[in-house]
């Protein structure tokens, strides 16, 4: 029997959130003090200090970096910090309650080895967007990037949550019939999943820039300027071209020229240091946030 298309919208996304994890305050707070890098150095080291699974994160990732102390362990998370830089902390910090807050909003059947795909789709995909946040000439944040790489995706969660069988349904046609699954999920629900994920993001009050990257990274169009649209178009590319997510469809099938261009990049020229660097920051980001 073939599934009529249901359409999904904005203000169905809008009133579920009541029913989801509140996104994340500290990462709201790191929001709102972006323009002022230090401003929340002793809320982030109280924070830090009372969780402990990432006191350790933030740690290993200061004990990896120190290779002039071997024998005396970085212990304390104002040390640190000093060591690291109070940037690398909180993209620590970040990382460890996104990707705890996603896996808070997939749903309970939701098969193990599907939201483990998503959760390194979800990573290497950040560490993408930062790192070509990195090379770009453009002022763009890596705070943002990171959190947009992160969040890209949010919104096929929130179809398997709330349309698990049309969700699976919208898989199986793109698997059977070759589609991406943009096109299959627009089959199915009439929108897709950049659109209801930057519904969301409208919902919990994140950045409009954050919006529009979750919202057109698949397709930017009139927001191929956008410099976090670009980044964020650029970097889900660049990590589907590497697969370092294992995804089944990790096919590149178009990137934006305007996209590629306002960023600087030049495809036909050397890239592997930047894709070493993907594949390196990426593997041990998989690791620390396993």
């Amino acid at each position: 029997m073939t599934t009529q298309p249901l359409q999904i919208t904005r203000d169905r996304v809008a009133r579920s959130t009541a029913g989801l994890p509140s996104c994340p305050s500290i990462v709201l707070k790191i929001l709102k003090t972006l323009d002022d890098p230090d401003a929340n150095l002793h809320l982030l080291v109280n924070y830090i200090e009372h969780d402990a699974v990432i006191a350790g994160r933030v740690l290993s990732v200061a004990n990896r970096a120190d290779s002039s102390h071997v024998e005396s362990k970085v212990s304390d998370i104002y040390t640190a910090t000093a060591l690291i830089g109070l940037r690398r902390v909180r993209e620590v910090v970040i990382a460890a309650t996104l990707v705890d807050f996603m896996k808070d909003i997939a749903p309970d059947s939701m098969p193990a080895s599907l939201l483990e795909y998503f959760w390194r789709d979800s990573v290497v995909t950040a560490v993408c967007c930062v790192e070509v946040a990195r090379e770009t000439a453009l002022d763009v944040s890596l705070e943002l990037a990171l959190i947009t790489g992160l969040m890209h995706n949010i919104g096929q969660l929130w179809l398997a949550r709330f349309e698990p069988a049309r969700f699976e349904s919208a898989r199986r046609a793109s698997q059977d019939k070759h589609l991406t699954m943009n096109v299959a999920e627009v089959d199915m629900f009439g929108v897709d999943h950049a659109t209801v994920g930057a519904w969301l993001s409208e919902s919990w009050g994140l950045n409009e820039s954050i919006t529009q990257a979750i919202g057109h990274h698949h397709r930017p169009g009139n927001f191929a300027r956008e410099p976090l649209v670009a980044v964020v178009h650029v970097g889900q590319n660049l990590g589907n071209a590497l697969d370092l997510a294992h995804s089944p469809h990790s096919a590149v099938t178009w990137i934006s020229p305007d996209c590629s261009d306002l960023l600087g990049m030049d495809w036909a020229g050397p890239a592997h240091d930047l894709f070493g660097r993907i594949e390196a920051r990426a593997q041990h980001a998989l690791e620390m946030l396993h």
